[in-house]
């Protein structure tokens, strides 16, 4: 297998594992500003009761 092949695969094959880490990591991100956000309506509606 020659040098440039491989250097190729490897480029394409590390590009793919960074856009999967991406979306995983915004995945996250997105579940984090969910839970925040159900945390400020139950704090909103906690100070509405009093």
């Amino acid at each position: 297998m020659n040098i440039t092949a491989f250097w190729i695969t490897w480029f394409v094959l590390s590009a793919l594992m960074q856009l999967e880490l991406n979306h995983r990591a915004s995945l996250k991100l997105k579940r984090m500003q969910n839970r925040i956000s159900e945390m400020q309506q139950i704090l909103k509606d906690n100070k509405g009761d009093k």
